[in-house]
């Protein structure tokens, strides 16, 4: 559904609008929600699926919110917390079978291969990999195609020498989007990098942020 609100003056005249998409949301229980996307039983499964780790099950669905959509975040939410091991296995096959019907075993393994990626590079002591800034960009964007840092970044004032380490990551294409940046900074030494702008939609914007790196 799609909000509209209009502001009017005491002459009736325009002075505002505003329009805001709204989505309708009826939470379902954990079986019937796998009752209902599940559509073969738990021996069925194609071997991608029936031979998941049972250990890595929690890690596997909190690291589809960053691709989830309204609707799903909740419910993934649900059967981390409360689902069967046949419910989360079957919820993973559904949701990666509304994505891909054709070569859903395909599309998950990749997505797989991410998490792992993401879990070894960016996971801590205190954070999943999945749980950081860095991790959820590149699980829903996939990896950069061009990564600078603190001594690659021909934007750095030359007479600048006091700076917190920082990355940015360049996307040559992200969808329908071309030449977008995400710029992270280890707002305190020993942590994870803080995502404090991009330019990519939907993301967060400062086009001060040098100053938070210490320019």
């Amino acid at each position: 559904y799609e909000l509209f609100i209009e502001v009017r003056d005491e002459a009736n005249k325009i002075v505002g609008t505003q329009r805001r998409l709204i989505q309708r949301h009826n939470p379902l229980t954990i079986t019937e929600e796998v009752a209902i996307n599940a559509a073969t039983p738990d021996t069925d499964l194609p071997p991608a699926f029936a031979s998941l780790d049972s250990t890595k099950f929690d890690l596997y669905l909190f690291s589809l919110r960053p691709i989830a959509n309204t609707t799903e975040s909740p419910f993934i939410e649900k059967v981390a917390k409360n689902g069967s091991t046949f419910q989360k296995k079957n919820y993973i096959y559904s949701f990666w079978k509304k994505r891909d019907d054709t070569n859903t075993e395909k599309a998950w393994l990749e997505y797989k291969k991410r998490i792992e990626d993401v879990e070894k590079s960016f996971a801590n002591q205190t954070f999943h990999g999945y749980e950081t800034d860095q991790g959820r960009v590149y699980l829903q964007y996939g990896p950069p195609n061009k990564i600078n840092d603190v001594r690659t970044d021909v934007n750095r004032p030359a007479r600048n020498t006091d700076t917190r380490p920082y990355q940015i990551w360049q996307y040559y294409t992200l969808g329908d989007q071309r030449n977008r940046m995400f710029a992270f900074v280890e707002m305190n030494l020993g942590n994870s990098y803080n995502l404090v702008h991009s330019t990519a939609r939907g993301e967060i914007t400062n086009n001060e942020w040098r100053t938070l790196a210490g320019h």
